[in-house]
């Protein structure tokens, strides 16, 4: 019952509100196209409970929290892909109101709504927070150490606050790390906070070359502790906001590459198990930190679902793209073999995140260990 109350449920709210808001961008941009809607869905697989309003439109909630879905007029499944034996025998009053009647751009719109949701819905949120509670970061402060780094061996401490590098002032934890990263091999002068004294320290990181890639990086071997938080105005809650959008969206890129150049392991990937431990442990720490949280989050699924993989919105809008320059839609044959791709490669994606779950929250070893293997 605990692991219920402290997991699950932060889980299900968190989860059920970024869909929704990402499914209710589809539906509202679906409608204002003239597109009819069969079914709004949370979650997958068998319905729990639902209602048809007056477009009959069935809207309910399924057994599999972990997704939704806006079914359109005319498709044959979720995926909105297109039923053309259905669409072939349409009447004409009856297509016009089907996704496939519209416009490639009309169709990009209705792909592009629901990442775009997710988006307005993180600006929100961090506006809100950054207004009254603060926006949350993590300070420079050196909580632990790597074994025999450059850190511990070069005089860093437990509890240094450093306050500047190279004369650059530092505040949070991300910029003393991107700082560090930028500047592999150099000695840097930095000034830290021990207790109520200044002290000024050389350092110089560690060079890193990621696997697989020729590019360097520099490396101090410490983490940070704690977190705080800095109150904005309305200017500097507005320019925060918009600024964590394109930040977190860099990093997610740039932590792609890397998974693909070899600089980070593709183990860090995270699944539906670790979304839950992180729901239960941010709502621990009150009901502002798992808002900060679920921003965050909401920036994710944005992304996810942009990327250019058939199924996901990405690649919708990639197939209506092709379509608008080529001045025609792609064979029903390509169309098929490009979805069942997809499929294939969301199928792939989510096992090995779910995998990684397991292993990163030892559930394997505990179940052999009840098994009596270990």
């Amino acid at each position: 019952m605990e692991i219920i109350l402290t997991y699950v449920i932060p889980f299900l709210v968190v989860l059920g509100i970024l869909v929704f808001v990402h499914e209710l961008g589809h539906y509202v941009v679906a409608r204002w196209v003239g597109v009819k809607v069969d079914v709004f869905s949370i979650g997958f697989g068998p319905e729990l409970f639902g209602w048809t309003d007056r477009q009959k439109t069935r809207w309910k909630v399924s057994l599999v929290p972990l997704g939704g879905y806006v079914k359109m007029f005319g498709d044959a499944n979720p995926a909105s892909t297109p039923d053309h034996k259905k669409l072939a025998d349409m009447k004409s009053s009856d297509f016009s109101h089907s996704l496939h009647s519209k416009t490639p751009w009309q169709r990009i719109a209705v792909s592009a709504a629901g990442p775009i949701a997710n988006y307005l819905l993180a600006f929100v949120i961090f506006f809100g927070l950054f207004c009254t509670v603060g926006q949350r970061y993590v300070p420079a402060e050196i909580g632990s150490f790597s074994e025999n780094s450059v850190g511990q061996v070069g005089g860093l401490l437990l509890g240094d606050r450093i306050i500047e590098i190279e004369g650059t002032p530092i505040q949070s934890c991300e910029e003393m790390r991107m700082f560090i990263a930028e500047n592999p091999g150099v000695s840097l002068e930095f000034l830290i906070m021990r207790g109520e004294d200044e002290i000024s320290l050389f350092l110089t990181p560690e060079v890193v070359t990621g696997i697989g890639s020729k590019s360097e990086i520099g490396r101090l071997g410490v983490g940070c502790t704690g977190a705080e938080y800095a109150k904005r105005s309305i200017g500097q809650a507005l320019y925060y906001s918009g600024y964590e959008l394109v930040s977190v969206t860099g990093q997610s890129l740039a932590s792609i590459w890397q998974m693909i150049t070899g600089q980070r392991s593709p183990n860090e990937l995270g699944g539906p198990l670790r979304i839950a431990q992180l729901s239960g442990e941010f709502m621990k720490e009150g009901v502002s930190t798992l808002l900060w949280f679920m921003g965050f989050l909401s920036i994710g699924l944005g992304f996810l679902n942009l990327l250019p993989i058939p199924v996901l919105d990405g690649g919708h809008i990639l197939i209506y793209f092709i379509e608008v320059v080529r001045g025609k839609a792609i064979t029903e044959k390509i169309q098929e073999r490009i979805f069942l791709g997809g499929f294939l490669v969301v199928g792939v994606l989510m096992i090995f995140s779910f995998w990684n779950d397991l292993r990163h929250l030892s559930v394997i070893e505990r179940f052999l260990q009840v098994l009596g293997y270990s």
